[in-house]
């Protein structure tokens, strides 16, 4: 009996503050945007941090992406252009440095987010990506539609997993 009622307790516990932490989630900074840019919303007015609610309103795109990783797998994301225009980046920068969560940083030119439809995807194969699936927010080129032009080690080397921040340069 009294490990009924625990169990009841648990539940009912976890009923009650699991809407809070969803809710807290949302307000969690996720991608932060430096540099270059002409909208800021921190308080020393150098940055951009968008927050999974924020993330989640954007314009999402699905490409599909053969990497080194995964074979034929749907992404799903918003464009980086998109992310760009959030920020009112610079329209005089000519790159951006994307870094990920284990300190990777690789230079990608402003070209490649007008001439393709790279995402910053965090869904794979329609599941939520987590850091042990690449996630939660991984830059994706669209590989498989571009075979002849991406389909190589300089593009492999752009798609960031683990993304935490983008520096407009």
């Amino acid at each position: 009996m009294l490990k009924t009622i625990s169990m009841f307790t648990m539940i009912a516990i976890s009923l009650v503050f699991q809407p809070a932490g969803f809710a807290q989630a949302a307000k969690q900074p996720l991608l932060t945007i430096t540099g270059k840019i002409n909208k800021t919303n921190t308080p020393d007015k150098k940055s951009y941090v968008i927050t999974q609610a924020e993330f989640k309103k954007l314009p999402r795109q699905t490409i599909k992406a053969t990497t080194d990783y995964s074979k034929d797998t749907s992404y799903t994301g918003p464009l980086m252009s998109d992310i760009l225009k959030l920020v009112e980046a610079d329209k005089n920068s000519k790159y951006i440095i994307i870094t990920g969560l284990d300190g990777y940083k690789i230079r990608a030119p402003m070209s490649d987010f007008q001439k393709y439809e790279v995402i910053i995807a965090d869904t794979a194969g329609g599941v939520p990506m987590t850091i042990d699936t690449k996630g939660p927010f991984w830059t994706i080129y669209p590989i498989d539609k571009y075979k002849a032009e991406l389909n190589d080690v300089t593009t492999s080397s752009k798609m960031v997993w683990a993304l935490v921040s983008i520096d407009v340069k």
